[in-house]
């Protein structure tokens, strides 16, 4: 069994400096940048100021943490002096803060430093004893500059007020001995208002949240840390890349979010993504209500409002509901959403706030709804990113190509110096078939050296996807019926060349011929599932267009017989079977739909069904033709879906795309969550002002 080691998502600091380094991730030119500017700080008269400014979570206190350990082992300085200040520390006048100062250097560096100015200063006036703390700081730094390092430092400002904002610049601007390093998480006026004493004083860097890329190399690195071989190996494939996008939908890019995860994720929890989700929400749950008690009273009713309307609202619903004056809840918001609480969509005049993260959301409905709200998205999500979107794309050929040249090229040497040709134009997206074309011809010329008549047939195959790009349906229905005849070759490129073809015939609209090459490939044993789901359900669509109802219903009865525990992740996410259904006409719609929704039920796989639906509604935006009957496509499947709770995002979103289409713009979206809202954006592409 491994043995994770403990990695502090709140206190970076207690990890070693070895592993804060190898887990780090996307920051890392900044990271160099700012321990430059900071032994240039040191090191000269130009003080640099540094300030990170970024939401709660989002790894403030890890780059910092790893600055000052980066700067302990720098060659470049002799005479180090860091003074972290407490992140907790109250600072309410600018006296509090030359206190805080000058007691962590006495505790810090007791041999070097010492606090026996307090002596001198008591029975003084807090200006006075302000001038006399911040004067014997100055003397005795000396020579030496002072690293200042406070987090919040958003609240410093808020404590110095104006007048001690005033005379903390004018002591550092006459004298010469500290440089800070501060973080808050957001911009404050102290900085950011052109009135304020410290305008343009800091260096300020905003600090973006993680992509689904960088969010994945996190997770990958822990697990690396960690030796968990088995867990960086599903990373590093499709289906573990399509698990973390779904995660990071929910998620977003908070790096406390998967420092959080990364503590109990394995290559089991991570494939059933259900249970990783509810188990990551059980684990925030204490971190999103402690997070929501840090706010002022009337923030966390706002919070707790947005949480349990969903989608995004005006500020008017929002004040109504919470029985708050409607300017009060506008202030509110914009200090939320500096904070990095929540996003606002502006519309108009119009705003509409909404939670930014919403795991949040979803954390805090477990315990009031038992966890349903958040299976029932988590489920859809790993239905959405699965390995089905790959299989979609098999009929497009680039793939396949790729494949299948790879495959012959890695026969023999003497073929190495055509791959670099092959992939620079596939991989460079040129799609140049006709070099393509050329390089597998001269592959086809070298068979007599390769030797063996099955890498003849691959390059023949791959030559076959080549025209069939480049528009020669011909040629390369030639090309793969050559392979189909060829004989001493394995069963799986048999399988392929017949896969290939079938499509081939369909593009041709000769269905008689694309079935029986369909048929053909059923009856060889062990078929590949990818290939064995992808025909059943090809054949469900083209019994639909063909009005053979009772076929595409027997086509699909049989995916679900023939399942296994693996077939789950060879679901073919597409338009083919609800797009053939869409249009068989209105009068087939009720039946099949009542038929799915029985068939997908009984054996739990409604959350595909769910994801599917989702994916119609490109069907209907992207066809005039069928607008019109978009919303009888709504109503019906939200009458029969009734009984069935898996299925309401979905019908939610059909009923707000509806709306949308019919406006033309994006308003009706705001009332589904963000999550549901931005898969379904990018279908409408510029039909929406």
């Amino acid at each position: 069994m491994i043995k994770s080691k403990h990695l502090s998502a709140y206190t970076p600091s207690n990890m070693s400096p070895e592993t804060l380094e190898f887990i780090f991730v996307q920051r890392h030119k900044l990271l160099e940048k700012s321990v430059g500017w900071i032994e240039e700080s040191l090191l000269t008269d130009k003080k640099n100021h540094l300030l990170f400014v970024g939401a709660r979570g989002s790894g403030k206190t890890h780059l910092i943490t790893m600055i000052i350990n980066r700067l302990k082992v720098s060659k470049n300085l002799d005479d180090l002096v860091v003074i972290w200040l407490g992140e907790d520390d109250v600072i309410m006048s600018l006296t509090s803060f030359a206190l805080a100062i000058i007691n962590k250097m006495a505790s810090t560096y007791p041999i070097r430093f010492n606090n026996k100015c307090l002596e001198e200063a008591k029975g003084k006036n807090p200006d006075e004893v302000a001038n006399i703390i911040l004067e014997d700081i100055k003397k005795q730094a000396g020579h030496t500059t002072l690293l200042i390092v406070k987090e919040n430092m958003s609240d410093v400002f808020y404590g110095l007020k104006d007048l001690g904002q005033k005379r903390l610049r004018a002591y550092l601007q006459e004298n010469n001995h500290i440089s800070l390093l501060g973080t808050s998480q957001k911009l404050f006026d102290g900085v950011s208002s052109r009135n304020s004493a410290f305008w343009g004083f800091f260096d300020i860097h905003h600090l973006n949240s993680l992509s689904v890329k960088e969010a994945s190399q996190l997770i990958s690195n822990i697990a690396k840390l960690n030796q968990d071989d088995e867990l960086v190996d599903f990373l590093n494939s499709s289906q573990g890349n399509y698990r973390i996008r779904a995660l990071h939908y929910l998620a977003g890019g908070n790096h406390r979010l998967y420092i959080e995860l990364a503590n109990f994720l394995t290559k089991a929890s991570l494939d059933n993504f259900v249970d990783a989700i509810t188990q990551l929400a059980d684990h925030l749950t204490p971190y999103f209500q402690e997070r929501i008690r840090s706010l002022s009273p009337q923030q966390g009713a706002i919070i707790q409002k947005l949480c349990e309307l969903n989608g995004a609202i005006q500020v008017k619903i929002i004040a109504e509901a919470l029985f708050i004056d409607e300017r009060a809840v506008a202030s509110q918001l914009q200090i939320l959403k500096e904070m990095g609480y929540v996003i606002v969509h502006k519309r108009g005049r119009a705003a509409y706030y909404e939670i930014a993260e919403p795991l949040l959301r979803l954390s805090l409905e477990v315990k009031n709804n038992h966890g349903k709200p958040l299976k029932i998205i988590a489920s859809l999500f790993r239905a959405w990113f699965s390995d089905k979107e790959l299989l979609a794309n098999r009929d497009k050929g680039n793939l396949l190509l790729k494949e299948y040249c790879q495959t012959a090229l890695e026969q023999k040497e003497i073929l190495n110096y055509l791959e670099f040709s092959i992939y620079s134009d596939l991989n460079n997206n040129k799609k140049n078939y006709n070099k393509v074309i050329k390089y597998l011809d001269e592959l086809l010329s070298y068979s007599e050296i390769i030797g063996k008549e099955e890498h003849k047939a691959i390059a023949l195959l791959g030559r076959s996807v080549a025209y069939l790009e480049n528009g020669n349906k011909k040629q390369a229905l030639h090309d793969v019926t050559q392979l189909i005849k060829t004989k001493n070759i394995s069963n799986e490129w048999i399988i392929k060349a017949l896969q290939l073809r079938s499509i081939i015939y369909l593009q041709q609209e000769n269905i008689s011929l694309c079935l029986s090459d369909l048929d053909k490939i059923e009856n060889f044993k062990d078929i590949p599932l990818d290939i064995k789901y992808w025909l059943i359900f090809l054949k469900a669509k083209i019994h639909y267009s063909l009005l053979d109802i009772k076929n595409a219903r027997n086509s699909l009865k049989k995916v679900f017989l023939e399942m296994d525990k693996e077939s789950e992740n060879y679901f073919v996410k597409n338009e083919w079977i609800l797009g053939a259904i869409s249009k068989l006409g209105t009068n087939y719609w009720k039946k099949e739909i009542e038929f799915l929704l029985s068939l997908y039920g009984k054996y739990c796989f409604l959350s595909y069904l769910a994801s599917e639906l989702i994916i119609s509604i490109r069907i209907f935006i992207n066809n005039e033709t069928m607008h019109s009957s978009f919303r009888k496509w709504a109503e019906l499947w939200q009458e029969a879906s009734t009984t069935y709770p898996e299925m309401q995002p979905a019908i939610e979103a059909l009923n707000a795309s509806v709306e949308a289409l019919v406006v033309g713009n994006d308003k009706p979206l705001f009332v589904l969550p963000k999550e549901i809202r931005e898969l379904i954006l990018p279908m409408f592409g510029d039909k929406l002002n």
